[in-house]
C-alpha cells in the first residue's frame, strides 16, 4: 500500500504545479479524511484508473447569482461537481459534471479552492492522497434542470442557503449578495 501512498502524493504535487502553470498562484489547504474500507477502496480504484480527485464549479450568472444543487436524500446545497473519470482533466470533469447534474453549460474563469486531501483508512491507517479543485465559472447557456438519478433540485441563489454541503462554501462569495 505504501507504493500507492507515494504515487498518489507525487501525482497530487504534479497536478498542483500544472494548475499553477495555467492559473497562477493559489492557496492549497491540507485536509485529512478518515474513510471506511469501502470508501478507501473506491478512491484507490479511481486512482488506479487515472482519476485523481474531485472537482466542481462555483458558477455565477450575469445577475450575480450562484447555481447550487441539492442531491437526492440530502437537504444540503453545494456546487455541481464530482469525481474525475479515467484520464479526464479537472476542467473537463467539472464542466461534464455541471452539464450532467444541471443541464447548464459553463465557462471556467479561475480557481476558487484547492484542497490536498489525505484519505486515511480508519482501520489500517493506510493513506492515499487526492485533490479537490473547485473552479470559478460563469453561466453560458441551458435551462437549469436536475439530473433525475442523483439531483433533487437545482436553483440560482443570491445568498448562501442555510444548509450547505460543506463548510468551505460559506467563504465563497455570491456577487449579488455583496
Amino acid at each position: 500500500m505504501a507504493e500507492y501512498t507515494e504515487k498518489s502524493k507525487q501525482k497530487v504535487e504534479e497536478l498542483i504545479e500544472d494548475l499553477r502553470d495555467r492559473y497562477g498562484d493559489f492557496e492549497v489547504t491540507n485536509k485529512t479524511w478518515e474513510v471506511s474500507d469501502e470508501d478507501f477502496e473506491t478512491e484507490l480504484e479511481n486512482f488506479k484508473e487515472g482519476g485523481y480527485g474531485g472537482t466542481g464549479i462555483w458558477l455565477t450568472n450575469e445577475k450575480g447569482k450562484v447555481l447550487l444543487v441539492r442531491n437526492k436524500d440530502d437537504d444540503s446545497w453545494g456546487d455541481p461537481g464530482g469525481h474525475q473519470e479515467n484520464q479526464e482533466s479537472f476542467e473537463e470533469a467539472a464542466l461534464r459534471e455541471t452539464k450532467e447534474e444541471t443541464n447548464v453549460e459553463a465557462e471556467i474563469t479561475g480557481i476558487q479552492l484547492v484542497d490536498r486531501v489525505k484519505f486515511k483508512h480508519e482501520e489500517t491507517r493506510d493513506c492515499l492522497f487526492n485533490l479537490l479543485v473547485i473552479f470559478r465559472g460563469k453561466y453560458v447557456s441551458g435551462k437549469p434542470e436536475p439530473q433525475e438519478e442523483e439531483i433533487a433540485e437545482v436553483k440560482w441563489w443570491d445568498e448562501h442557503p442555510e444548509n450547505l454541503l460543506y463548510e468551505d462554501l460559506k467563504q465563497f462569495t455570491i456577487p449579488d449578495a455583496e
